[in-house]
């Protein structure tokens, strides 16, 4: 059993890895493909795309949509357990400073 679990993580590290390479790489080829202009025999820029670089570049941003929710779906679990451990932990402190809020007043009380 716990060497599933060990497996699971590590899995789940080289998923992350890879959706956030992936995610990275298809961003960068849609916006590259999206710059591209055409040149035109008068030297100037216009600013059509053939529909090929179109639609390539539409599958790449799909595509890095795609790998950033699953990286997402992949670390659900740890990022609400992150804002968990951060929302107690900051409870605990403003407790902590009541506390001795309170100590500090009753002993000026009792002064």
């Amino acid at each position: 059993m716990k060497k599933a679990k060990i497996i699971l993580k590590i899995l789940q590290v080289v998923l992350s890895v890879a959706c956030i390479i992936i995610s990275a790489y298809c961003w960068y080829k849609s916006l590259e493909i999206s710059q591209i202009h055409t040149v035109y025999p008068d030297n100037k820029l216009r600013g059509w795309m053939p529909p090929l670089y179109a639609t390539c570049s539409n599958i790449y941003s799909l595509t890095g949509m795609g790998a950033t929710i699953l990286f997402i779906l992949i670390n659900i679990k740890w990022f609400i357990r992150k804002v968990k451990n951060h929302y107690k932990e900051c409870e605990q402190e403003r407790l902590e400073k009541e506390l001795k809020k309170r100590k500090q007043k009753e002993e000026q009380t009792n002064k």
